[in-house]
């Protein structure tokens, strides 16, 4: 095998260990950071490989509600909730930035 080759090789194992860890990582944050009623939308998440993507999803039908941005009426959270009033959003960008930033050392 060429060097190159081996090199190509090499890189692409990385970047496979490096998008496990950081979605792995997401997951778990995903899990924690999760509103708590009954339990069912936290107990719902799942990460599953697909050929070489990582796929994390929660299909409880009121998911998207409960981790959208917060919006209130009367003090009370009509979308999403007081605990994380951004939603998942900055959590996935945080975990996307730290994936760019390991990728590029490779």
């Amino acid at each position: 095998m060429s060097d190159i080759l081996k090199e190509y090789n090499d890189i692409m194992r990385k970047k496979d260990i490096v998008v496990a860890k950081i979605a792995a990582q997401l997951y778990r944050e995903l899990i924690t950071i999760t509103p708590v009623a009954k339990g069912e939308l936290k107990s719902d998440w799942q990460l599953q490989k697909d050929g070489s993507s990582w796929i994390i999803s929660n299909n409880m039908e009121y998911a998207e509600i409960r981790l959208s941005p917060l919006i209130e009426d009367n003090g009370k959270a009509i979308v999403g909730s007081f605990k994380y009033p951004l939603g998942i959003q900055p959590t996935i960008e945080k975990y996307n930035i730290k994936l760019q930033k390991e990728l590029k050392a490779i």
